[in-house]
């Protein structure tokens, strides 16, 4: 089975190195690490709107129970908006996001 494996970093300071050895390590061949810029936009923004439902949810005094399955739902809609592209790119051959 082929393993595909995601480098990220928060800041422009930080290097993604360690996380591509950790992979690497765990049997992840670097063809299959991707790497994408954007992604880190696209992260802190999901980040933001899903704290933000959150804190809608807690002043609405929402159920725990409620605000939690809300929140995983944005979550896991956020994690299928990123994983489209990469099972795309596994069909369309030069298709794929960039490598690490």
């Amino acid at each position: 089975m082929r393993h595909l494996g995601y480098t990220r970093v928060s800041t422009s300071s930080q290097d993604a190195q360690l996380q591509l050895d950790a992979l690497v390590k765990d049997g992840v061949q670097k063809r299959d690490v991707f790497a994408d810029p954007a992604t880190r936009i696209r992260a802190l923004e999901g980040n933001h709107r899903l704290h933000h439902k959150w804190e809608v949810f807690d002043a609405r005094k929402k159920r725990s129970v409620i605000a939690n399955t809300a929140v995983a739902r944005e979550l896991a809609s956020w994690c299928w908006s990123l994983a489209a592209p990469l099972q795309q790119g596994e069909q369309a051959p030069g298709g794929r996001m960039n490598a690490a």
